[in-house]
């Protein structure tokens, strides 16, 4: 593990890994909306992740929403069987991963039954005021800008959105990504903060840095 996991009965503390990894951080403790674009193993929602948990934990939240735009990499492999949960676990299985790395199998299902955790598709946001919220939408090149839009305007009192993109992967087939343009127009809005992780903040093999250093 490369960062510290957020456990109540340790009492240990979220650590950042890397430089720009804690100036990641600091800037989500900082600001209300928060516009991370890295590559893949940079730590973008795993930071994210990890803020908010320990914010739930220490109950200075009431609620975590994690999304991400619904695409699949490469090939479209059709509707899925079930309820909206076993339909949302097929896109969303890394990020529950990743939420388990914190709090464990048994934690997880006790707050998505108290739904303090929720893994809430996009199309499903229209209508509703996210207060006392850490929001967090993953793989957020793949968003449309009315996607974009309807995210940011469901932030609610005393609460921040994250948004984690990797602006070299992006999905859309037929629509131009609008992640970074997104980036570029709003980040000297007050409150906004736009922060870039590197290669050399990917924390998973060392070999990965390498590789996509020398495909950029």
């Amino acid at each position: 593990m490369w960062m510290v996991k957020v456990l109540k009965k340790d009492n240990q503390k979220l650590e950042a890994k890397t430089t720009n990894q804690q100036k990641y951080l600091d800037a989500i403790k900082k600001h209300d909306v928060i516009l991370c674009e890295g590559p893949s193993g940079s730590g973008k929602s795993f930071c994210a992740i990890g803020y908010a948990i320990e914010r739930l934990i220490e109950k200075r939240i009431s609620k975590i929403i994690i999304a991400k735009p619904l695409l699949e990499a490469e090939k479209n492999i059709g509707a899925m069987p079930g309820d909206l949960r076993n339909k949302t676990e097929y896109y969303y299985g890394s990020l529950m991963h990743t939420v388990k790395e914190f709090i464990g199998h048994e934690q997880l299902e006790k707050r998505l039954q108290d739904k303090s955790i929720e893994f809430l598709p996009i199309s499903f946001w229209r209508g509703y005021t996210f207060s006392n919220s850490v929001i967090i939408i993953d793989e957020a090149q793949n968003l449309l800008l009315s996607q974009f839009k309807l995210a940011i305007t469901r932030i609610g009192y005393k609460s921040k959105i994250i948004f984690c993109g990797d602006t070299e992967q992006s999905d859309l087939k037929y629509d131009e990504p609008i992640y970074k343009k997104c980036i570029g127009k709003i980040r000297e809005v007050e409150g906004v903060c736009a922060i870039k992780l590197e290669y050399e903040d990917i924390v998973r093999h060392s070999i990965i840095s390498k590789i996509l250093s020398k495909l950029a």
